[in-house]
């Protein structure tokens, strides 16, 4: 989906004439929607949207500037059409210096997210603080178990592709596992018993990134949550090695959230 199509979903969102063009009447309605004083020019509007939703401030209204608008006014998510120009809304975050990111693959195991299994740890998330980037085994689905019998009545929730915000916090209310946590809304795919996707859904649902078990299979430790294999088992201390290091730059960078960019493996030869 290019910004034009977004665009148009924001203005639909807003009542005001969905033309595709992004001029002060449309930023004034977002900046109006978002608890933002108007500004006097377009410019000084970007820069404030941009601020207020924790991206690069540098007044360029690129693709990751209309998804983060997209989901903050409640317009169409960005989903799967819109993930395929991965590298665009990556580079539009501009993050600089010692800056967490972090970018999941779905079905990166199995060559394909067709292929993709939801029982093992076939995915894969990348965390990069600065120059330093490790890789991790995870699982970015929910469990087969889990799909089988949701503890929700719609259903797991798979997180859709695109451009998350995490913050730092802690699973279930228990201090002693800290995690990520949602730090916006995010937009799920609700899956059948059998997998199917049969609807989507967008909220706060609780969907962590924390440590998951040792074994290959990914048992009962996600309803949508993104999990990363742990050999020392669940909240082992192969969690803190990825975890710490997350929690200690964000801390010395002042960085409030950390992004996410979830693909799918097929993505990453677009």
């Amino acid at each position: 989906m290019n910004n034009s199509a977004i665009i148009q979903s924001v203005q639909a969102r807003l009542g005001i004439t969905p033309d595709g063009i992004a001029g002060i009447n449309t930023w004034n309605a977002i900046s109006s929607r978002l608890g933002i004083v108007p500004g006097p020019s377009v410019l000084i509007a970007i820069k404030a949207v941009q601020y207020l939703l924790h991206l690069a401030v540098d007044g360029i209204d690129g693709p990751a500037t209309w998804a983060a608008i997209a989901r903050a006014v409640g317009a169409t998510p960005l989903n799967q059409a819109q993930a395929v120009d991965w590298k665009s809304l990556w580079n539009e975050t501009h993050w600089a210096g010692d800056y967490v990111k972090l970018i999941g693959v779905r079905g990166w195991l199995a060559g394909t997210s067709k292929d993709n299994r939801e029982d093992i740890y076939d995915d894969l998330i990348v965390r990069m603080i600065g120059n330093d980037v490790t890789w991790w085994r995870a699982a970015v689905d929910p469990t087969t178990y889990l799909i089988r019998h949701p503890i929700n009545a719609d259903g797991a929730a798979q997180l859709q592709t695109g451009l998350w915000l995490f913050k730092c916090g802690i699973h279930k209310g228990d201090p002693a596992h800290p995690c990520l946590v949602q730090a916006e809304d995010f937009t799920v795919n609700r899956l059948r018993s059998n997998g199917a996707v049969y609807k989507t859904d967008a909220g706060d649902f609780g969907i962590h990134m924390h440590s998951g078990g040792a074994p290959d299979d990914t048992g009962r430790f996600s309803a949508g949550c993104q999990i990363i294999q742990n050999p020392d088992g669940y909240w082992g201390k192969s969690w803190f090695t990825f975890y710490d290091p997350v929690h200690e730059a964000m801390k010395s960078a002042s960085q409030p959230t950390v992004p996410y960019l979830l693909l799918n493996a097929e993505d990453l030869h677009a």
